[in-house]
C-alpha cells in the first residue's frame, strides 16, 4: 500500500513553476532598439540596476511595476510576452546564460 501513497502524493503536488531567470530581450526590432531586463530572485534589473524588489509570478504571468508603469508578460513557448504597456505587442527571449570555467 505504499506505493498507492506514494502515487498518490505525486498526482496532488503541484507542478514546480517554470524559471524565468535571466536576461530577457525583445526580438524582431533592431538590435539598438530591443528592450531588455533581467529577472532575479533578488528582483528586475534595467541596464544592470535593481528596478525593483518585488515581482509577481504564478508560472503563467510575470508582472512588475517600473516607477509609475506596470509590466505584464504572459509566459508562452519558453517566451515572455509584453501584454502592458501595451504600445505594440513584443516577444522576449531570454539569452543563452554563458558560464566561464576556471581550474
Amino acid at each position: 500500500m505504499v506505493f498507492g501513497v506514494e502515487l498518490e502524493q505525486k498526482m496532488f503536488q503541484p507542478e514546480p513553476l517554470p524559471d524565468i531567470f535571466g536576461v530577457w530581450t525583445e526580438q524582431e526590432v533592431a538590435p539598438y532598439a530591443a528592450d531588455s531586463f533581467e529577472v532575479r530572485p533578488s528582483g528586475i534589473f534595467v541596464d544592470g540596476r535593481q528596478v525593483n524588489t518585488h515581482y509577481q509570478w504564478d508560472g503563467h504571468v510575470l508582472e512588475y511595476t517600473l516607477g509609475e508603469q506596470t509590466y505584464t508578460y504572459t509566459f508562452l513557448a519558453d517566451q515572455l510576452i509584453r501584454q502592458r504597456p501595451a504600445h505594440y505587442t513584443s516577444a522576449f527571449s531570454r539569452q543563452a546564460l554563458m558560464l566561464r570555467h576556471t581550474l
